[in-house]
């Protein structure tokens, strides 16, 4: 009997050991899951933290560039390295640059003269934008977009609060004033006046995300742009040729096709608007369409700056909008975030 309890015994005790050495197999497993998640959430920061001063250092290259050149498009490894086409390396980093002139880009705070009256020709351009926008989409699931954003943009920037209705389109050409916006679930004012930053647009009705910053195609693996590319709050009404995209140079003629647009780009700079006559497939009403809205010389320049940092699989950007001081040349910031 002493030795069948011995035996029990010895069967218990070894019973424990195996539960023991198990349990402590688990915390052994657990501490080194968490040690492996610590270490991978360190890495992770330290190389995020590497891509931002990356992004950083990109920054201050490209103020320094537009520092000393006051015409980027004149010389081709400057332009290559601001419009994103060549990275910039940094330390065991790179940084991807773009810089744009803002006096490109269609004005939406001037969809009204100064007597108040709707600035037609500018409303036009933004209806063809939309226009050629839409009719990409078609090739693609991006949302189409109705006339009366348009409209909305307009009734947000006037003091008034009667909604514009767009009688020259047809469907949806009604905008929007602060009825409409306090009685969202999440209320706020129509603003009734000019737009502080380009963002501000996602709180007019008809914008989203996707038709203002574009979307990314699964299966092109091509990130679509949006409206923000073609669109500033800044400048004057009058589009600089010299730095405008093609999509806007298309919008300011129904007559200008794609392919001219593209050759107007292709054949710059130009010194005088009359200059661009000499582009092949330019008409004579083209012309006259084009040379009411732009200009090839920009007394205000603000410049928006995107600085992108990437060391391994980690990704910063510092974006930042400056405008050249003209009585010092010197640049003075306007805004500046991080992504």
């Amino acid at each position: 009997m002493r030795a069948s309890g011995n035996a029990r015994d010895s069967g218990f005790a070894l019973l424990v050991t195996l539960l023991l050495i198990t349990v402590l197999g688990v915390v052994v497993v657990e501490f080194y899951y968490e040690s492996r998640i610590g270490l991978h959430l360190s890495e992770n920061i330290y190389r995020g933290a590497q891509a931002r001063h990356c992004a950083e250092g990109g920054l201050a290259v490209a103020l320094e560039i537009l520092n000393q050149a006051q015409r980027l498009w004149e010389d081709e490894k400057v332009w290559a390295l601001v419009s994103g086409a060549v990275p910039l390396k940094i330390g065991q980093g790179s940084c991807t640059l773009q810089i744009e002139q803002e006096s490109g880009k269609i004005n939406i705070n001037q969809l009204r003269t100064r007597a108040g009256q709707l600035a037609r020709d500018r409303i036009g351009h933004l209806l063809r934008m939309i226009d050629i926008y839409n009719a990409r989409a078609l090739d693609s699931d991006r949302p189409i977009i109705n006339y009366g954003l348009v409209a909305a943009i307009v009734d947000w920037v006037d003091e008034d609060d009667d909604i514009t209705v767009l009688s020259a389109v047809s469907g949806e050409n009604r905008g929007a004033e602060g009825g409409y916006y306090t009685q969202l679930d999440d209320p706020y004012e129509c603003r009734n006046g000019p737009f502080e930053a380009l963002s501000e647009l996602l709180l007019v009705k008809g914008m989203t995300e996707e038709i203002l910053y574009g979307a990314w195609d699964e299966e092109t693996g091509v990130h679509l742009s949006g409206l923000a590319s073609s669109l500033t709050v800044y400048g004057s009404n009058q589009i600089n040729l010299n730095y405008a995209s093609p999509l806007v140079i298309q919008s300011l003629s129904e007559y200008c096709s794609a392919v001219l647009a593209d050759s107007i780009v292709a054949n710059r700079p130009y010194a005088r608007v009359e200059h661009v006559k000499k582009v092949e497939g330019m008409t004579e009403q083209v012309y006259q369409d084009l040379r009411r809205s732009v200009t090839t010389t920009s007394r205000e320049q603000v410049f928006r700056i995107s600085a992108t940092g990437t060391i391994g699989a980690a990704s910063r950007s510092v974006r930042m909008v400056v405008k050249r001081n003209r009585q010092t040349g010197y640049l003075e910031p306007i805004m500046r975030w991080e992504l």
